[in-house]
């Protein structure tokens, strides 16, 4: 066999690497969500990696204890509004609504006194249920995007190249490759900007998943604060709509989980689409590029569903 520039063989390793990189990073975005807890880092679902480090949750609780002397500061300050408020109006009359005024000054100050606690546990209700899909997404697909299929064999390989080639490019690239192999060559230049844009897509996605977890912190951080709303009658949209978003951002988890089961389903379907738009490395792009769309679009997706716009 005369010397080749690009061997069959290298552009199978093409291949498999730019499949591999795709899994990776569908693989590590997925696995976020049973992995990373703000609230308990020593998680014993990732064999405890964390465990080394500090415990996140500590550190959320004094943040939040500090924030809670502001937010009771706030509250007496909703309270001498209201009351200045209700006594211009004469509102003083009845016994009764001397009650409720009491009665919401201190659920406002039992509630910013454990709103560490409320919070995690409206985290931890979407999340556990996201997580249960998650679980079966995993065992599913095998935590891969593109299903994997071994190179070793010829007869497997043509499968697997159906991603990126026809029947007849399959036959033509194993069989020849053109002189001294450039049309390989060719071939993986005119497949690199289709797969560099998808692992570009995937990275974002990966990303947006993981801000989602900074998210939970800084809410989590600063909820004292709207919580404090809840002394005032006039003011307490303020927290209720605070409560909304937090809980809209929790639910994001579980949009983004059932979109990749949805799109990893759909992964199984591209080896059919040959001689399609959706065939091929460019199939693959408008995959990950709808599923990347999909992940930034979840945030506002989770807040209509919560009533939170």
């Amino acid at each position: 066999m005369a010397w080749e520039v690009c061997t069959w063989q290298t552009m199978k390793n093409f291949f498999v690497s730019c499949i591999d990189n795709l899994n990776n990073m569908y693989n590590t975005a997925v696995g976020m969500f049973g992995a990373i807890n703000p609230f308990n880092l020593s998680n014993p679902a990732v064999g405890g990696s964390y465990a080394a480090s500090a415990n996140l949750k500590d550190v959320l609780q004094g943040i939040s204890d500090v924030v809670a002397v502001v937010a009771l500061q706030l509250c007496v300050l909703f309270f001498l509004l209201e009351f200045f408020k209700k006594s211009m109006d004469l509102q003083w009359v009845k016994w009764e609504n001397v009650l409720m005024f009491l009665l919401k000054l201190i659920f406002a100050k039992i509630i910013i006194d454990n709103s560490m606690a409320i919070m995690e546990w409206i985290y931890t209700v979407f999340n556990d249920l996201a997580n249960v899909v998650n679980t079966e997404l995993m065992s599913s697909t095998g935590g891969t995007f593109i299903p994997v299929r071994s190179l070793e064999d010829d007869a497997t390989a043509s499968d697997y190249c159906n991603f990126f080639l026809t029947a007849e490019e399959y036959q033509y690239y194993t069989n020849d490759g053109g002189f001294l192999g450039l049309s390989r060559t060719l071939k993986i230049i005119e497949l690199s900007p289709a797969m560099f844009i998808a692992q570009c897509v995937m990275l974002i996605t990966g990303i947006v998943v993981f801000a989602r977890v900074f998210e939970v912190i800084v809410y989590t951080m600063i909820a004292p604060i709207p919580f404090a709303s809840f002394a005032s009658e006039e003011h307490r949209q303020i927290g209720i709509g605070f409560i909304k978003n937090y809980a809209a951002v929790c639910l994001q988890a579980l949009v983004i989980v059932v979109m990749f089961a949805a799109f990893a389903a759909l992964g199984n379907e591209l080896e059919n689409l040959q001689g399609t738009y959706a065939a091929g490395a460019w199939g693959i792009l408008l995959k990950v590029i709808l599923l990347g769309l999909g992940v930034i679009k979840s945030g506002s997706w989770a807040k209509k569903l919560c009533g939170a716009i």
